[in-house]
Protein backbone atom coordinates (compact mmCIF):
# COMPACT_ATOMS: atom_id res chain seq x y z
CA UNK A 1 0.00 0.00 0.00
CA UNK A 2 2.97 2.22 0.56
CA UNK A 3 4.58 1.87 -2.20
CA UNK A 4 1.14 3.14 -4.53
CA UNK A 5 0.40 5.48 -2.22
CA UNK A 6 3.54 7.05 -3.21
CA UNK A 7 3.82 6.23 -6.65
CA UNK A 8 0.76 8.50 -6.59
CA UNK A 9 1.68 11.09 -4.48
CA UNK A 10 4.99 11.71 -7.22
CA UNK A 11 2.33 11.52 -9.95
CA UNK A 12 0.61 13.78 -8.77
CA UNK A 13 3.24 16.56 -7.80
CA UNK A 14 4.27 15.84 -11.29
CA UNK A 15 1.46 16.57 -13.06
CA UNK A 16 1.04 19.55 -10.67
CA UNK A 17 4.35 20.91 -11.40
CA UNK A 18 4.63 24.18 -13.59
CA UNK A 19 3.53 24.16 -17.36
CA UNK A 20 5.07 27.24 -18.02
CA UNK A 21 8.44 30.03 -15.94
CA UNK A 22 5.52 31.40 -14.54
CA UNK A 23 4.07 29.04 -12.47
CA UNK A 24 4.95 29.20 -8.89
CA UNK A 25 4.06 25.06 -7.12
CA UNK A 26 3.32 25.54 -3.56
CA UNK A 27 3.67 21.51 -1.38
CA UNK A 28 2.08 21.74 1.65
CA UNK A 29 2.06 18.91 4.25
CA UNK A 30 1.31 18.76 8.14
CA UNK A 31 4.35 17.56 9.79
CA UNK A 32 4.48 13.39 9.99
CA UNK A 33 3.71 11.42 13.42
CA UNK A 34 5.37 12.32 16.57
CA UNK A 35 6.63 10.27 19.22
CA UNK A 36 5.58 10.41 22.55
CA UNK A 37 8.09 13.19 24.06
CA UNK A 38 9.23 15.71 24.72
CA UNK A 39 6.23 16.81 26.06
CA UNK A 40 6.74 20.61 24.61
CA UNK A 41 8.52 19.37 21.67
CA UNK A 42 8.03 16.09 20.10
CA UNK A 43 10.18 14.83 17.69
CA UNK A 44 9.33 12.22 14.91
CA UNK A 45 8.50 8.61 15.80
CA UNK A 46 9.46 6.12 13.97
CA UNK A 47 6.78 6.33 11.40
CA UNK A 48 6.93 9.63 11.11
CA UNK A 49 10.85 9.47 9.82
CA UNK A 50 9.47 6.98 7.56
CA UNK A 51 6.91 9.35 6.20
CA UNK A 52 9.16 12.17 5.84
CA UNK A 53 11.53 10.07 4.00
CA UNK A 54 8.39 9.07 1.57
CA UNK A 55 7.47 12.98 1.37
CA UNK A 56 11.65 13.13 0.01
CA UNK A 57 10.87 10.32 -2.80
CA UNK A 58 7.55 11.93 -3.91
CA UNK A 59 9.19 15.54 -4.44
CA UNK A 60 12.45 13.91 -5.89
CA UNK A 61 11.63 15.49 -9.32
CA UNK A 62 9.90 18.48 -7.95
CA UNK A 63 13.12 20.85 -8.16
CA UNK A 64 12.23 21.92 -4.83
CA UNK A 65 13.94 25.56 -4.50
CA UNK A 66 12.67 26.15 -0.82
CA UNK A 67 11.11 24.83 2.34
CA UNK A 68 9.67 26.51 5.06
CA UNK A 69 8.95 25.07 8.65
CA UNK A 70 8.09 26.06 12.32
CA UNK A 71 10.30 26.14 14.74
CA UNK A 72 9.61 22.53 16.27
CA UNK A 73 11.05 19.42 15.74
CA UNK A 74 8.21 17.45 14.13
CA UNK A 75 8.10 20.15 10.86
CA UNK A 76 12.15 20.41 10.59
CA UNK A 77 12.18 16.45 10.88
CA UNK A 78 9.42 16.45 8.43
CA UNK A 79 11.17 18.51 5.90
CA UNK A 80 14.81 17.38 6.48
CA UNK A 81 14.82 14.75 4.03
CA UNK A 82 13.23 16.95 1.22
CA UNK A 83 15.60 20.33 1.95
CA UNK A 84 18.57 17.57 1.97
CA UNK A 85 17.86 15.62 -1.29
CA UNK A 86 16.63 19.00 -3.35
CA UNK A 87 19.99 21.16 -1.55
CA UNK A 88 16.64 23.48 -0.72
CA UNK A 89 16.90 26.83 1.08
CA UNK A 90 15.59 26.66 4.78
CA UNK A 91 13.12 29.17 6.33
CA UNK A 92 12.56 29.02 9.94
CA UNK A 93 9.17 31.22 9.97
CA UNK A 94 8.24 31.20 14.18
CA UNK A 95 4.81 30.16 15.04
CA UNK A 96 3.11 31.32 17.70
CA UNK A 97 -0.55 31.12 19.15
CA UNK A 98 -0.87 34.29 19.96
CA UNK A 99 0.69 35.69 16.34
CA UNK A 100 -1.18 32.61 14.25
CA UNK A 101 -2.26 35.22 11.28
CA UNK A 102 1.30 36.96 11.40
CA UNK A 103 2.87 33.26 10.78
CA UNK A 104 0.00 32.52 8.04
CA UNK A 105 1.15 36.21 6.08
CA UNK A 106 4.86 35.77 6.64
CA UNK A 107 4.88 32.43 4.49
CA UNK A 108 2.42 33.14 1.86
CA UNK A 109 4.41 36.60 1.13
CA UNK A 110 7.72 35.24 0.96
CA UNK A 111 6.50 32.71 -1.26
CA UNK A 112 5.35 35.16 -3.36
CA UNK A 113 7.82 37.40 -3.34
CA UNK A 114 11.04 35.48 -3.42
CA UNK A 115 9.71 32.02 -5.14
CA UNK A 116 7.38 33.09 -7.82
CA UNK A 117 7.96 30.71 -10.37
CA UNK A 118 9.86 28.31 -8.27
CA UNK A 119 8.81 25.17 -6.55
CA UNK A 120 8.28 25.00 -2.81
CA UNK A 121 7.52 22.98 0.38
CA UNK A 122 5.73 23.83 3.81
CA UNK A 123 5.96 21.73 6.69
CA UNK A 124 2.86 23.31 8.89
CA UNK A 125 0.33 22.31 11.54
CA UNK A 126 -3.04 21.42 11.46
CA UNK A 127 -4.46 24.34 12.53
CA UNK A 128 -2.48 26.06 10.16
CA UNK A 129 -2.08 24.59 6.70
CA UNK A 130 -5.72 25.41 5.50
CA UNK A 131 -5.47 29.10 6.03
CA UNK A 132 -1.62 29.21 4.52
CA UNK A 133 -3.91 27.45 1.19
CA UNK A 134 -6.06 30.89 1.70
CA UNK A 135 -3.28 33.09 1.79
CA UNK A 136 -2.38 31.70 -1.03
CA UNK A 137 -5.27 32.33 -2.87
CA UNK A 138 -6.62 29.30 -2.64
CA UNK A 139 -10.11 28.23 -1.41
CA UNK A 140 -11.18 26.81 2.01
CA UNK A 141 -10.19 23.30 2.70
CA UNK A 142 -11.58 20.98 4.89
CA UNK A 143 -9.89 21.18 8.81
CA UNK A 144 -7.09 18.22 9.31
CA UNK A 145 -7.62 16.17 11.94
CA UNK A 146 -5.20 15.65 14.75
CA UNK A 147 -4.68 12.27 13.62
CA UNK A 148 -4.08 13.24 9.71
CA UNK A 149 -0.13 12.99 9.07
CA UNK A 150 -1.12 12.04 5.11
CA UNK A 151 -2.37 15.30 3.62
CA UNK A 152 -0.60 16.45 0.49
CA UNK A 153 -2.06 20.04 -1.07
CA UNK A 154 -0.07 21.41 -3.87
CA UNK A 155 -1.19 24.97 -4.87
CA UNK A 156 -0.10 26.22 -8.15
CA UNK A 157 -0.37 30.15 -8.72
CA UNK A 158 -0.08 31.18 -12.03
CA UNK A 159 -1.36 33.38 -14.93
CA UNK A 160 -4.69 31.10 -15.53
CA UNK A 161 -5.12 31.66 -11.49
CA UNK A 162 -4.43 29.64 -8.22
CA UNK A 163 -5.55 25.59 -8.70
CA UNK A 164 -5.67 23.33 -5.94
CA UNK A 165 -5.12 19.58 -5.78
CA UNK A 166 -5.08 17.86 -2.50
CA UNK A 167 -4.02 13.94 -2.18
CA UNK A 168 -2.47 11.62 0.31
CA UNK A 169 0.88 10.18 0.29
CA UNK A 170 3.11 7.72 2.27
CA UNK A 171 0.18 6.03 4.00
Amino acid sequence: MMKSALLAAALLVTVALPATAQSTVVVLVRHAETAAGPAEDPVLSGVGEQRAHALALALAGADVAAVFTTQYARTGGTAEPTATAAGAERHVVQARREARADHIREIAERIRRDYAGRTVLVVGHSNTLPQIIEALGGPVVAPIADTEHDRLYVVTLDERGVRLVASRYGS
